[in-house]
């Protein structure tokens, strides 16, 4: 990624902090997930160059793996554009360090928070 270069992103990344397993050239390394959105991710940690082009299977969790390309290279980290858009459901999981709590945190069928019971009105 050189400075200056346009930003061809169809989507929004999510900041993360995550250890991945990443298989490339027959080797399978962890490296720390920095980024993610629907569309790819950053890598960093990185120490063997991928050379852009080299496909990738990455483990983001347990059951979910997905399969991409190096579309750029720095020192110690890349970018892999995904193949197929990752599901909303596992960008999602990401998100769940953002709850104070996910036992006490109630949401609706939207993912919207709901509010405390103490807080509801007594319909008269």
């Amino acid at each position: 990624m050189t400075d200056g270069a346009e930003d061809k992103r169809k989507a929004e990344r999510l900041c993360v902090t995550a250890e991945v397993r990443c298989s490339a050239l027959g080797s399978v390394t962890h490296d720390a997930l920095h980024d993610i959105s629907l569309g790819g991710c950053m890598l960093t940690g990185i120490e063997t160059t991928l050379p852009a082009g080299t496909p990738v299977d990455i483990r983001l969790l347990k059951g979910v793996e997905v399969a991409g390309v190096v579309r750029w290279n720095a020192p110690g980290k890349i970018g892999v554009e995904f193949r197929h858009p990752l599901s909303k459901a596992a960008l999602m999981y990401f998100t769940l360090d953002d709850l104070p709590d996910c036992k006490s945190v109630a949401l609706d069928h939207f993912g919207r928070k709901l509010p405390p019971l103490g807080r509801l009105q007594n319909p008269a």
